[in-house]
This record gives structure tokens, sequence and C-alpha cells, in this order.
């Protein structure tokens, strides 16, 4: 045990009011022994918890090497500050365009690739009546080789995302296609 003194010597000692070292007590910031204030006790403890922006301690302890586990109120302060400073600048970045959500990526991601995989089996539909017209090996490649080209370009461009009512269309015109094509066809000889 230290130096046992009366709250008002305290007070003294501290440089302050007595109302306010009751205040301490009243809020177990001060080290009591038989009413009486432990001064090494009392002071450490209110060291420990002084805001140094309203007038405590600004000095810092240099000799942990571990703020976090100093515990103190400047060592909090300071942790709490820094965070905040973090969740500052990514709501910066994410603003400016920098950072996204990553659900938002998926979900991009997954309509691209449902578009890619749309325009790839669509293609058939698309371009077989100008495939059944053609005659030449050579032509057909060519046609093959230029849609294909196409809709890889569009892949890597970022294909527009239809809409599903869009899409219906298409599915619709491309069975239509499909039964006029059947339709024009000749039957296929019975041998």
């Amino acid at each position: 045990m230290g130096n046992l003194v009366s709250q008002a010597d305290y007070a003294r000692r501290r440089q302050c009011s007595e109302a306010y070292i009751t205040k301490l007590k009243d809020h177990g910031k001060l080290v009591m022994v038989d009413n009486l204030v432990d001064v090494e006790e009392s002071d450490k403890r209110i060291a420990e918890n002084e805001d140094p922006s309203r007038g405590g301690d600004r000095t810092l302890d240099r000799a942990s090497n571990n703020p976090a586990a100093s515990g103190t109120y400047l060592d909090a302060r300071t942790r709490d500050m820094n965070a905040r400073a973090a969740l500052s600048e990514l709501e910066l970045r994410k603003r400016s365009g920098e950072l996204v959500e990553a659900k938002e990526v998926e979900r991009a991601a997954f309509a691209r690739s449902r578009a890619a995989q749309r325009a790839i089996l669509l293609l058939p539909d698309r371009i077989c009546a100008t495939l059944a017209a053609e005659t030449e090996p050579e032509k057909v490649r060519q046609l093959l080789l230029t849609e294909l080209s196409t809709i890889c370009r569009e892949i890597s461009d970022g294909i527009p995302v239809p809409s599903e009512q869009l899409l219906l269309w298409l599915e619709k015109e491309s069975e239509q296609l499909r039964l006029e094509l059947e339709r024009r066809s000749p039957p296929a000889e019975v041998a």
C-alpha cells in the first residue's frame, strides 16, 4: 500500500477541485482504502484512463513495443482512429471506382458468362440458312470463322447483357427460322 491521503489532500496534490475527486471516486477511478485515497495506485489508474485530447498526459510510454497490449486510453483511441481512417480510405476508394463489392462482380461475371453462352448457342440458328445455301466448304468455314470471331470479340469487349424479354424474342425467332428451314428443305430420299 502506498501513501494514503484524504480526498481533499489528493485534490490539492492533483491541483483540481474536490468535486472532481469525488466524481473520480464515484466512477471507480480512485483506489480507496478505508475512505482514504491510495495516491500511487490512484495516479496509475487515472493515467491509464486519461483522455489526452481533454488535457490528459500526452506523453507515450515508449517501454512497450506493443501498444495494443498496454490497454491505455491513448492506445485504444489510436487504434480506433486508425480503424476509422482505414474505413474512410476504403469508402473513398469505393466511391472513386477503385473498389467494388465482390457480390456485384460475381453477379456481373455470371451475367456476362450467361450472355456469352447464349450468344454461342444461338449461333447455329442465326447462320444456318446462310450455311445451308452455301456449297463451297471454304466459304462455310469463312462464315463460321467470322461469326465465331465476332462472338469472341463481343465476349472480350463485354457482351451487353440482354434482357429476359429480348432472350425470349430471340428464342422464338430462332424456332420460327428453324421451322421455316425444315419446311423449305426437300424430303430425304428413302433408298
